[in-house]
């Protein structure tokens, strides 16, 4: 009897430590790129619960690092990114820019004509960071139309501009944290209201190049009719 239960004592540790190592809990940190450069290690990098993961952000001959996206966030550009105790599944995204001047365009307008460096100095003197990092703010202002027009933010994933016409209308942002109270579809034709907040800017792709598109605010809350 006294060797049985040693048996199953010795049994029973060993399936519990076994289990640890086997059903560890793991995050996966996605990594893209638009543009010529590189992230290293790319790719889906598996994490474990609570670990840490560095990538190194390098940019091709001839390129420079433009915007870099955390979790869909635009963050400072640095050639380093550290994720400390990862808890969740993260993205990271790094557009980078051709070092030549050319003019950029959007729909029939000029944005700007500028080497990258330049575009740099434009962004931040524009659009101040908080302006960059598009969130819903208690303070907000109306709007409310049909919608006349949806397109992606190509090199901010998640993220959507919304065109509403008038009485007030405007360019709004969609963005994961909005709240949506939708009765109908948000689509062209669908009259809307809701509140924003009056920052916020969409980064779209045009060639291999991210461009930023400015926008009337962030959406905060938004219904249909």
């Amino acid at each position: 009897m006294r060797v049985n239960h040693l048996y199953f004592s010795v049994l029973t540790v060993s399936l519990f430590f076994l289990g640890n190592i086997c059903f560890a809990q793991t995050f996966s940190i996605t990594t893209s790129i638009v543009g010529k450069g590189a992230i290293t290690p790319s790719g889906h990098i598996t994490v474990p619960a609570g670990g840490n993961q560095i990538f190194s952000i390098t940019p091709r001959a001839g390129y420079r690092l433009s915007t870099l996206f955390v979790d869909g966030q635009i963050v400072a550009p640095t050639s380093t990114v550290r994720f400390v105790n990862v808890r969740e599944n993260r993205s990271l995204t790094a557009s980078f820019l051709r070092r030549t001047t050319r003019p950029n365009t959007i729909g029939t307008g000029t944005l700007f004509s500028q080497s990258a460096g330049q575009l740099t100095s434009f962004i931040t003197q524009i659009f101040s960071i908080s302006n960059l990092m598009p969130k819903p703010s208690v303070s907000a202002n109306t709007f409310g139309g049909r919608i006349t027009g949806i397109i992606q933010c190509t090199c901010t994933p998640g993220i959507t501009q919304i065109s509403v016409s008038p009485p007030k209308g405007g360019d709004f942002l969609l963005i994961p944290g909005s709240q949506v109270y939708d009765y109908g579809n948000i689509s062209p034709g669908t009259w809307v209201l809701g509140d924003y907040s009056p920052s916020g800017v969409c980064v779209i792709r045009i060639s291999d190049e991210c461009v930023p598109k400015p926008t009337t605010g962030t959406i905060v809350k938004i219904g249909t009719s």
